[in-house]
């Protein structure tokens, strides 16, 4: 029997793909219609028009608020945390952080739950579906896609949800499938929303533009709880949520950089044990392949490299690892430090960190004069090793600073 996925009843249905919905619990609608436009539910009426423009923009904001709430919703017998809110409190983040951040736990009725709740707030299917939060599968039938996860929104410069990311629970709740393919499979630790799919509208933001300020330096981070915990400690911190940024990210941050004037950039990935493993070489022989320095490391200096040829004064803070296997931003500020002052004051140009000599090779002479003379920079020479190095990053600092007071 067909029946309203909300309350059960079997009369008086509407149907959303292979999913039902009764007229008592639908959204309600005015029945006369002025000719005027509607305005889009859940948008700021004050707000710049462009921020109405997609449509999965209005019902994601909505739904973010709605994993917010359910933070005291109890985690199954045997979690790590009696609740999400346990949870991010372990994590070191105080209740200011977890109300700014907006952050949420997607629970296991969330496709019943968060589906009536995003009609009941007048949103279309497609509006609901551009979201990414749910599939319409080729049977009709709708799924969540996220189920038994913590949901770590993205925000704007007006701390408005724009994308998010889930992690799984420890242990992995059951409802979890979030990156599985079969009933073997573990869930993802981190999925994010997919925008590869047609119906889905959202984009992947940088995470964390919203903390950089004017004329301040600028933190640059491996994961997004590390960039979480540094904006707590009091510094614009922004994250590519993996080792190095996309070519396109790469654009969009140096423009937000330019644009605001910021005087120094610090990358300070995660300090992690290099890997080995077993490959075949071209003569069929078995070889040992041992990485010098991790993948946070290798990531690090080519974003400082990059940074640096676009004008900027980027360093490269390593964090302390005794003997263990990682350490990583958010792990050194939750438990070891307030203050990342001693890291930043050791941070070095890229090009002088060992990592450096496995990423990339030197920019060629006449690319590096011609990006010190863009900069304001003069007589600039790539020869000499590290100290030349340095020069032309103080030359090229010099040049960006002439250019910001200027404007």
């Amino acid at each position: 029997m067909t029946e309203c996925f909300k309350c059960g009843e079997s009369d008086d249905l509407e149907q959303i793909g292979r999913t039902h919905i009764c007229s008592a619990c639908a959204p309600e609608t005015d029945t006369e219609d002025d000719g005027s436009d509607a305005e889009t539910p859940g948008a700021d009426p004050n707000g710049p028009a462009s921020t109405a423009a997609e449509p999965g923009d209005g019902a994601l904001p909505t739904a973010i608020e709605w994993f917010h709430q359910q933070l005291d919703r109890p985690l199954p017998d045997g979690a790590e945390y009696d609740t999400p809110r346990d949870y991010y409190h372990g994590r070191g983040w105080v209740d200011e952080t977890i109300k700014t951040k907006r952050l949420g736990y997607a629970p296991d009725d969330t496709r019943d739950q968060l589906l009536a709740y995003l009609f009941g707030e007048g949103f279309t299917r497609d509006e609901i579906l551009s979201t990414g939060l749910f599939r319409e599968w080729d049977d009709g039938n709708i799924s969540a896609t996220w189920s038994g996860r913590f949901v770590l929104p993205y925000l704007d410069g007006d701390e408005t949800p724009r994308f998010a990311i889930s992690r799984r629970t420890t242990p992995a709740h059951p409802e979890d499938w979030a990156g599985r393919y079969d009933d073997d499979d573990d869930p993802a630790k981190y999925h994010k929303l997919p925008v590869s799919r047609e119906e889905v509208t959202v984009e992947e933001p940088i995470f964390g533009l919203d903390t950089v300020r004017e004329g301040e330096p600028v933190l640059i981070t491996e994961g997004i709880a590390d960039a979480i915990t540094a904006h707590q400690a009091g510094y614009a911190c922004v994250s590519p949520v993996t080792t190095s940024f996309k070519k396109t990210d790469r654009e969009r941050l140096v423009e937000v950089l330019e644009t605001r004037c910021v005087p120094r950039v610090y990358i300070i990935q995660d300090a992690e044990r290099a890997t080995s493993d077993v490959v075949a070489d071209r003569d069929g022989w078995d070889a040992l392949n041992v990485e010098q320095h991790g993948e946070g490391a290798k990531g690090a200096v080519r974003t400082a490299e990059y940074l640096t040829t676009r004008g900027f004064d980027a360093r490269v803070g390593t964090l302390p690892r005794p003997g263990l296997d990682k350490v990583d931003l958010d792990d050194y500020l939750g438990e070891w430090a307030d203050t990342l002052a001693p890291v930043l004051a050791g941070a070095k140009p890229g090009d002088e960190r060992p990592a450096y000599a496995e990423t990339a090779p030197s920019p060629s002479p006449s690319t590096s004069a011609s990006v010190a003379e863009s900069w304001g920079g003069s007589e600039a020479s790539s020869s000499g090793g590290s100290g030349a190095s340095s020069r032309r990053n103080s030359r090229l600092w010099i040049g960006f600073r002439e250019n910001c007071s200027s404007t």
